[in-house]
């Protein structure tokens, strides 16, 4: 996880609390001055004992180089069903294919096929609970293969098949 403090970045350890919530508490104790009393987050508690380590943008490391990133990122949502190949999108972006791997993962957190497969599954998973398509429909506008190879990988990452979440009532659906 990584934390943004005076335009400085921080890596943190894996944490149950999402990026914004530390980020806000940051905030929020940075300018109200205030000082910790109380902590009901054992994450929280393990963030303020905890001296970040700072995060070097080995790859990203100017404005351009972020933008033809940020653009890579929009162009591969914009093309779920029939994202380019590396080389591809690094010629479609502007920038070598070594620098768009590795500053991708760094400025995301995961690689370029890693986030988008991440990306189509939390996808998959909201039109799932919506019910407005079904599974076959979903797979292939997401850009999965075949409905198997979408319920393997759906199933991977879930831990259950996407019929289950089907079933499920949208209330008690909990990503």
């Amino acid at each position: 996880m990584e934390i943004t403090i005076d335009s400085q970045s921080y890596s943190l350890p894996d944490s149950k609390l999402d990026t914004e919530t530390i980020q806000k508490v940051i905030n929020f104790w940075a300018k109200n001055r205030a000082k910790l009393s109380i902590v009901e987050s054992a994450d929280l508690c393990i963030l303020c004992l905890q001296k970040p380590t700072l995060v070097k943008n080995t790859y990203c490391h100017n404005d351009y180089d972020k933008g033809r990133l940020l653009f890579a990122h929009q162009y591969l949502l914009e093309h779920l069903a029939m994202p380019p190949s590396i080389d591809e999108l690094a010629r479609i972006a502007g920038i070598n294919s070594f620098k768009l791997k590795n500053g991708f993962k760094e400025l995301f957190g995961n690689t370029i096929f890693g986030y988008l497969n991440s990306f189509r599954l939390e996808k998959a998973f909201y039109m799932i609970a919506l019910g407005e398509k079904n599974m076959t429909q979903i797979a292939f506008e997401l850009g999965f293969s075949s409905l198997q190879h979408f319920s393997t990988a759906f199933k991977k990452a879930y831990g259950c098949s996407p019929k289950k979440i089907k079933s499920t009532p949208s209330s008690k659906l909990k990503m």
